[in-house]
């Protein structure tokens, strides 16, 4: 019988983080069936975020990803979601192209922390069309 090794992590973040690599050393189309299956779960969002970041989101095509994600009744939850992912990949070329595709000319967004406020308003400095505004927040 072999020996089971273990590995322990010193915080969940590096476990994360070490996940996030693991996904993007897949192929690319391994990397989208990952995510198609992954991809909404809360357990995963850190990894998620960590992804974005170090693909820059780059290695698949992240909107049929997103949609696939959110039910569509969610279009709000879709929106905050797709911020968050253009946010941590930093892509301006990528966020600049996807935008004006994805959001129209209104946008509903629901502000729950500072984070969420900083995700905002990186994104919507890059769309120049948005017309109508509805953001909420958590009391």
């Amino acid at each position: 019988a072999s020996p089971v090794q273990l590995y322990m992590f010193l915080h969940k973040t590096i476990q994360e983080a070490l996940a996030a690599v693991h996904v993007a050393k897949q192929s690319k189309p391994e990397q989208g069936r990952i995510w198609s299956k992954q991809l909404g779960r809360p357990e995963m969002a850190e990894v998620w975020k960590f992804y974005c970041n170090f693909t820059k989101l780059c290695n698949i095509d992240v909107l049929p990803l997103l949609q696939g994600s959110v039910n569509s009744y969610q279009s709000a939850k879709m929106n905050e979601l797709l911020m968050l992912s253009f946010f941590e990949a930093d892509n301006e070329d990528l966020l600049k192209s996807y935008l004006p595709k994805i959001i129209s000319n209104k946008l509903t967004f629901h502000i729950s922390s500072a984070y969420e406020t900083v995700v905002l308003q990186y994104t919507l400095q890059h769309h120049v069309g948005i017309r109508v505004l509805k953001i909420t927040s958590t009391e």
